[in-house]
């Protein structure tokens, strides 16, 4: 499983906003804000977990970060967003809060979808160009379709 599809599962899963989801969404899709000035970048990012007690991100074989260096994306809808617009520059978003009917089945409540701007079921290669969720909240719905278009992205 890739990271990318790890952390799909675990935004399908999320109730709510989570620090150490937000780090590890920024080492997967935004690595540059893990790079200390002056130091050379480290490749792979070294795993790490959040440490409460610290309200830090500490790193397997020592090292710890702030967690003000990651956007709490999962908590806010335009920290998501702007996310969004970092990541897939052109791409149109859209969210709704509210109870929605997809195909056959009934769903109580977030939803988002992105799609770029060449979306378009009539045209030969550009209907697979959206990606949707139904997950906890906005901001996770939001990320989720996100985190499903990038995978799509890498698997082109």
């Amino acid at each position: 499983m890739s990271k990318l599809e790890e952390l799909i599962a675990e935004l399908e899963k999320a109730t709510g906003p989570d620090r150490e989801l937000d780090a590890r969404i920024a080492a997967t899709l935004e690595p540059h804000r893990f790079d200390a000035p002056g130091f050379t970048p480290i490749r792979p990012i070294p795993n790490f977990w959040l440490d409460k007690s610290e309200g830090a991100i500490r790193f397997e074989g020592g090292g710890l970060m702030d967690t003000r260096f990651f956007p709490a994306v999962t908590a806010s809808v335009d920290a998501a967003v702007a996310l969004v617009n970092r990541v897939l520059p052109g791409w149109h978003w859209t969210i709704s809060n509210n109870n929605r009917r997809f195909t056959d089945q009934e769903w109580k409540g977030p939803w988002a979808s992105i799609s770029s701007d060449e979306f378009n079921n009539d045209v030969p290669g550009h209907e697979d160009d959206y990606f949707d969720a139904f997950v906890a909240t906005p901001a996770l719905s939001i990320l989720t379709a996100v985190l499903r278009a990038k995978l799509a992205q890498e698997e082109a």
